[in-house]
């Protein structure tokens, strides 16, 4: 197993590693060196693949702030507000899809309603949920549907 995802240390200890090894390699060139290394994207993931013990440990405000961190050491604060936002809006997708999930659940359920009646409610439901991205979630169903009918077909 590699030292980045090694679950059993916290990021100091696996930092303290991957520091040593690129010195083992590198010599007195090793922070040169990583200064050439990868896109800052890549770097910042690294790098939170790193922490990820610790932010797991960390309370919801806590582990904002901390990606916080990680990110302004490669990004602009323009970008890290931007991918705050886009964090922001996969967690309400996300809320979103679990309360469709539910509702869902009740309208498949309901003897009362023909196979329509129930398309047509969930579909009502997935305009209600997921607002504007109700086709996209709609396109994501269907591939959902056809790779579960592919499975059962096994």
């Amino acid at each position: 197993e590699s030292i980045v995802n090694d679950g059993g240390l916290y990021g100091k200890d696996k930092e303290k590693r991957l520091k040593n090894l690129g010195t083992q390699f590198w010599g007195a060139d090793a922070e040169e060196a990583e200064s050439f290394r990868s896109d800052p994207s890549a770097r910042c993931d690294e790098k939170l693949t790193v922490y990820k013990k610790d932010l797991d440990e960390m309370n919801p405000a806590q582990r904002e702030a901390a990606v916080r961190k990680i990110r302004e050491e490669f990004f602009s604060p323009e970008i890290v507000d931007r991918l705050e936002g886009l964090d922001r809006k996969f967690a309400q997708q996300k809320k979103n899809e679990a309360g469709y999930r539910e509702k869902e659940k009740s309208v498949l359920a309901d003897p009362g309603l023909s196979r329509e009646e129930k398309e047509s409610r969930l579909e009502t439901l997935q305009n209600e949920m997921m607002g504007e991205d109700a086709d996209v979630f709609r396109k994501k169903e269907a591939v959902r549907k056809a790779l579960q009918s592919e499975t059962g077909k096994r």
